[in-house]
């Protein structure tokens, strides 16, 4: 798993966390499933999973069931 944190959820890091976990395991197959964000979303970002082999996923317009998890572990940190 990778981690990456700052100010703003910018495709700088995202790409960061993803790297991260990129270096942390030799995994092959890898699906990286988020919401619609525009840092999963941006050029560098697609790239980069295109580079390594990694299947960007992606929720439904409109659907925080995605994000349940996430959304928890962000209102954790706040």
């Amino acid at each position: 798993m990778g981690r990456s944190m700052g100010a703003r959820q910018t495709a700088a890091l995202v790409r960061s966390a993803l790297d991260m976990a990129l270096q942390a395991r030799a995994a092959q197959g890898v699906i990286f499933h988020t919401d619609r964000g525009s840092q999963y979303t941006a050029l560098v970002f697609t790239r980069r999973c295109e580079q390594a082999g990694v299947r960007q996923s992606m929720g439904a317009m409109g659907s925080g069931f995605d994000n349940i998890f996430i959304e928890r572990l962000w209102r954790l940190l706040r």
